[in-house]
């Protein structure tokens, strides 16, 4: 395993991004397996640089901004215009129909399958609730459990295509003293589309865990089974881009 231990969330995707860089250029050289980031405070700021940079590439390709990745784990806009967590809930419960009508939706939406689970029950489980609830009930007790709060995305039952919607598959969530740890695993990670805005979005899905159980935010490790830079997106003027950045930002 390739582990990059990282201040904050900028620093995280440029040290992935870089190791996935050097390798061949190629697509089947420029991958990893069991790649891991921890970030140590990924609500540290971050560089407004390379957030800046990127976002601007992602626009220049046509993909998903930095922010619109990162509403499909936590839609915090809707958090914060919401009186509590009963109240984000059920908003998110209503807009969920209309926003699988969007075609990159089609397979299904993240915050979705962590507030509706198992996928298609009658009567499903919010696992994000479910994990509040149960910090909060075993902070009361001497000797809380600290390791058991769990939230999965891929179903077995239900998801069935090789590749694609869910790429994200399981979230552990962890109590160590007065912190949230959460450790994401993806089966598939990709660097250019997705994974900046994935760690933000799972920093806010973290920071709210927190607050709900009145506690800090720990490390956030996101080890991605298979890590790759798409040849499709690392162009020369992406990786033009990625170079100059991991020159200016990067230390060592």
């Amino acid at each position: 395993m390739e582990l990059h231990r990282v201040p904050n969330v900028s620093a995280g995707w440029l040290a992935a991004s870089k190791s996935l860089l050097v390798r061949s250029t190629n697509k089947a050289g420029r991958e990893a397996w069991d790649l891991a980031v921890e970030i140590t405070d990924p609500l540290a700021p971050e560089s407004n640089g390379v957030r800046t940079a990127l976002d601007a590439e992602l626009v220049r390709q046509g993909l998903q901004t930095i922010d619109t990745v990162a509403n499909t784990i936590f839609p915090l806009s809707l958090q914060q215009s919401s009186l509590d967590r009963a109240e984000f809930f059920m908003r998110y419960r209503r807009m969920v129909p209309k926003l699988r009508r969007f075609p990159k939706n089609h397979h299904g939406l993240y915050f979705d399958r962590l507030t509706a689970w198992p996928p298609g029950a009658g009567e499903p489980s919010n696992q994000v609730e479910a994990v509040v609830d149960r910090i909060l009930s075993e902070r009361s007790h001497q000797g809380p459990l600290r390791f058991v709060y769990d939230m999965s995305v891929f179903s077995p039952l239900h998801d069935h295509r090789p590749i694609g919607f869910p790429c994200l598959a399981y979230l552990n969530v962890k109590l160590d003293e007065n912190r949230i740890r959460l450790t994401a695993h993806y089966r598939n990670h990709y660097f250019v589309e997705r994974a900046y805005g994935n760690y933000i979005g799972l920093a806010r899905l973290q920071h709210f865990i927190a607050t709900e159980t009145g506690l800090q935010v720990g490390p956030l490790t996101c080890i991605s089974g298979h890590a790759e830079l798409e040849e499709k997106h690392a162009d020369m003027v992406f990786v033009h881009m990625l170079r100059q950045l991991i020159e200016e930002y990067m230390v060592g």
